[in-house]
């Protein structure tokens, strides 16, 4: 339901019963309250990561932005973006609970290939990597929720991939 357009203040056990085509107790024998309904649904989105083929750091870099950018536009998990980031109308638990079930193990391709990347020398060994992938999921992420589609150029793959490159590439290391 969230997935298509109803808002976490407006979803409602009863909502989500009907819905379901169940009584409101059935939802309550197994959920406390929407929360704890929520946040199960969230793990239940988890997606195993997609491998990313090697080739050049560039290569390996853009394909996993191409993924992540893919994955923000056209899954269940990533259109719920916008319910999770969007100030006070998430509870800081379902906040957490979709950062650590959705937006982490994506991060965690990214943290493998710049781990790799560093050690093959391909990558600067000094580089932040956390405020690496803060730098590729912002980009993407944010984009995407405030675009709605407009400004695809800006938030290409290649482009966030060209802009961050030069700063963590081993060829010209971080100031």
């Amino acid at each position: 339901m969230l997935a298509e357009g109803v808002s976490l203040d407006s979803l409602s056990m009863e909502a989500v019963a009907t819905r379901a085509g169940v009584g409101k107790a059935t939802l309550y024998r197994r959920w406390s309250n929407k929360t704890a309904l929520i946040s199960d649904a969230l793990v239940s989105l988890y997606e195993p990561p997609v491998p990313v083929l090697r080739g050049s750091v560039r290569e390996e870099l853009t394909t996993a932005v191409d993924d992540l950018r893919r994955w923000t536009r056209d899954s269940i998990a990533g259109r719920l973006l916008t319910h999770f980031t969007s100030g006070p109308c998430c509870s800081p638990e379902l906040r957490a609970q979709y950062f650590q079930s959705v937006i982490e193990p994506k991060k965690a391709v990214f943290r493998e290939i710049l781990r790799r990347r560093i050690v093959n020398g391909d990558v600067h060994p000094s580089i932040d990597i956390e405020a690496t992938l803060w730098i590729v999921f912002g980009s993407v992420l944010f984009g995407y929720a405030l675009s709605e589609g407009a400004g695809e150029e800006q938030f290409s793959s290649d482009n966030i991939v060209d802009l961050i490159l030069p700063g963590i590439s081993s060829a010209s290391p971080p100031q």
